[in-house]
C-alpha cells in the first residue's frame, strides 16, 4: 500500500470518485481520441462511419473508456472485419465479458480478488472493516 494512503490523516472512505459520468460530447471525444491515437485501420474507421452506429457506440448504457480503448487497439481490431467493427464494437459494449475477465483473472492477484469477493458480497451501503477481516 502506498505511504501516502497509509497516512492516518487521510481517511479515503471520506472521497468518492465518479468516473461513470460522462457527457455525450465526453463520449464522443473519447471515442474519436481512441480511434485516432490507436491509429486504427481507416477502413475500420470508414465502416464504423458508413455503419451509422456511432450514435449507439456513444449512447450506449455500458460506455466505458476501457472498452473503447479495447475495442480501438490494432491488435484486437485487426482480427475483426471492417465490415463486422460496428456491431462487435455494440456487441463488447453489451457484454463486456471477456474484456473483464481477462484483466479480472490476469491482472489482479489472487489475494486482491478474494478481496473483490468480500467487499461484493458484502453491505451495499459499505462494509464495517472488522466484517470484512472475517470474511476476507
Amino acid at each position: 500500500m502506498s505511504e501516502y494512503l497509509a497516512d492516518d490523516r487521510l481517511d479515503i472512505s471520506k472521497y468518492v470518485l465518479d468516473v461513470g459520468i460522462y457527457t455525450r460530447r465526453i463520449r464522443a471525444r473519447i471515442l474519436y481520441n481512441h480511434l485516432l491515437v490507436a491509429g486504427t485501420s481507416i477502413e475500420h474507421i470508414r465502416a464504423l462511419i458508413e455503419s451509422g452506429k456511432i450514435i449507439k457506440i456513444v449512447d450506449h448504457a455500458n460506455y466505458n473508456p476501457r472498452v473503447i480503448e479495447w475495442m480501438t487497439d490494432n491488435l484486437h481490431v485487426n482480427a475483426i472485419a471492417p465490415e463486422q467493427y460496428a456491431d462487435a464494437f455494440i456487441s463488447a459494449l453489451a457484454n463486456p465479458k471477456r474484456l473483464w475477465d481477462t484483466a479480472f483473472h490476469t491482472h489482479i492477484p489472487e489475494k486482491c480478488r478474494h478481496l473483490l469477493y468480500a467487499l461484493f458480497f458484502g453491505s451495499q451501503y459499505g462494509e464495517n472493516i472488522d466484517d470484512l477481516r472475517r470474511a476476507y
